[in-house]
């Protein structure tokens, strides 16, 4: 009920939308219209995986709009994540109500599961089902109960079909299978090929469906960008950042963050000289934090992957490596809870209790200024600037059939209601090149604005999508006229067609 209730606050203004979000926002409202699994300008979705679009639509059959379902779907999300997590710390305490109420306090606190709780983005599910496939296949490990094997490569393949980046769920279930099982070696092969054939079908199904609709199996190139040193720098401060609370100096986050990588390195000694002979432990998921280990290493391994030969612009930032920190948190408590158990000492226990407990009140003053910030402003596309901005309801009383060209298409698109074009970029971040077509592609928009009396929409609150020319490039190289002049953006119509308007 209270993650329910810091979602509903935190969505006043709606629910978060990025660019992201207004794909599967409009893919949703596609569904529901029973056009299909296509963008809203009507091409089959391939860059995206389908599940989390077929949930917003699932959540809109009693007729709500997928944007106004969004917000209950991720109350329940962030309830269902949190009280999981809070299940997996009381199996990890040996079936204790403290540790099932430090994991729940630990994770209602975290700035960074309220972030990505309140925005439409597709991690908050991919968590889910990732957690509950990684429950079960400790259960597998340390059972070897066949129904725990299939309902861990069932919901991993639900990850999987959430996003891409779930290959790295289906490769470390398949090995830590193979790896930690007790069965002999060939049953482990056995039980391995099961897992990952299972996992993997309904990708493979999906993007057979991708290729013979759109001729791409995920609307992704393979090209050769290797990852710079400044995205690994990116990486390990945004989750040295996740780790610390945020009024820490730089030096201090890095310091928690190295001290947690020791502490996870000794923990994972003791528990495999202290725990792993003791019979107590064999049905509370001490398997866990292995099969969880593996599944960050594979996470982080296949994001190189995907940057260095897939897709270069992949942001270091809270969103993407979301998962490593709940992950990596879930990983030491359990060993902390687990080592509390195997010690048998009043004053482990205090010091497990005290330490989750103090790094909850830290993320507490955190998480207070950012549920406030989303209350009063919002986020993104959904916060009050966007929802008042006078460029929007500028673009809103255009006729319907406007040409619209725009820097903030999907912006528009969600919120006024009007679809629109990308201007063209002068450099594709995807690949790290520049766009060698870029001036044809400028004649062509001209040329076009002017025949069908088309506007160009260039929203100043976008300052993120640096690859694109500016404004003032645009007035000082086209023959453009601003019909709209404001400090939220300008609405140019070309020269020509400003003319015509003009005429008598």
């Amino acid at each position: 009920m209270t993650a329910v209730w810091m979602i509903w606050v935190a969505t006043r203004w709606g629910i978060g939308l990025t660019p992201d979000s207004t794909v599967y926002i409009g893919v949703a409202r596609n569904i529901v219209r029973k056009l299909g699994l296509v963008y809203p300008q009507g091409t089959p979705l391939t860059h995206y995986p389908p599940l989390y679009p077929l949930m917003l639509a699932g959540a809109s059959v009693f007729g709500t709009d997928p944007l106004q379902s969004a917000r209950w779907v991720h109350g329940f999300l962030f309830a269902a994540n949190t009280g999981f997590l809070g299940y997996l710390f009381y199996r990890a305490s040996g079936r204790s109500l403290i540790g099932w109420s430090l994991g729940s306090i630990l994770f209602i606190t975290s700035p960074v599961m309220l972030l990505i709780h309140a925005r439409a983005w597709s991690e908050p599910l991919f968590i889910f089902w990732t957690l509950l496939s990684l429950i079960a296949l400790a259960g597998f490990i340390e059972t070897s109960r066949r129904s725990l094997l299939v309902f861990a490569a069932v919901f991993t393949a639900l990850a999987f079909l959430t996003r891409y980046i779930g290959a790295s769920l289906a490769l470390a279930g398949t090995a830590a299978v193979f790896l930690f099982s007790r069965n002999p070696v060939f049953q482990r092969i056995r039980d391995a090929a099961l897992f990952g054939a299972i996992s993997v079908f309904p990708m493979v199904l999906w993007m057979i469906r991708n290729r013979l609709t759109a001729g791409t199996a995920t609307n992704r190139a393979l090209i050769i960008h290797p990852v710079t040193g400044e995205q690994v720098e990116g990486m390990l401060a945004t989750m040295g950042a996740m780790m610390a609370p945020g009024w820490s100096p730089d030096p201090v986050q890095a310091g928690i963050f190295l001290a947690a990588l020791c502490l996870l390195g000794a923990a994972f000694r003791l528990k495999h000289r202290k725990i792993q002979a003791d019979d107590n432990f064999s049905s509370d998921l001490s398997a866990f934090p292995a099969a969880a280990s593996v599944f960050l290493l594979c996470y982080l391994f296949l994001l190189m992957v995907s940057i260095s030969f897939f897709d270069a612009h992949t942001p270091m930032d809270v969103r993407i490596l979301s998962p490593v920190h709940v992950f990596g948190l879930c990983i030491l408590v359990c060993l902390a809870l687990q080592m509390r158990r195997a010690f048998r000492r009043p004053f482990f226990a205090i010091g497990v209790v005290a330490v989750v407990l103090g790094f909850s009140v830290a993320q507490v003053f955190v998480l207070k200024t950012d549920l406030r910030a989303l209350y009063e402003n919002g986020s993104f596309f959904a916060s009050k600037r966007w929802q008042v901005s006078e460029l929007v309801a500028g673009v809103r009383a255009l006729p319907r059939q406007t040409l619209i060209y725009s820097n903030a298409p999907d912006a528009l698109d969600i919120l006024a209601d009007r679809p629109a074009m990308m201007i063209p970029n002068l450099f594709n971040p995807g690949v790290r090149r520049t766009n060698p077509d870029f001036q044809q592609q400028i004649a062509g928009m001209m040329q076009e604005l002017a025949q069908k009396d088309g506007v160009l929409v260039y929203a100043n609150m976008i300052d993120w999508r640096w690859y694109l020319p500016t404004a003032e490039d645009l007035r000082k190289h086209l023959p453009l006229n601003a019909v709209y002049q404001g400090e939220d953006g300008f609405i140019f119509k070309a020269a020509l067609s400003a003319k015509k308007d003009q005429d008598p």
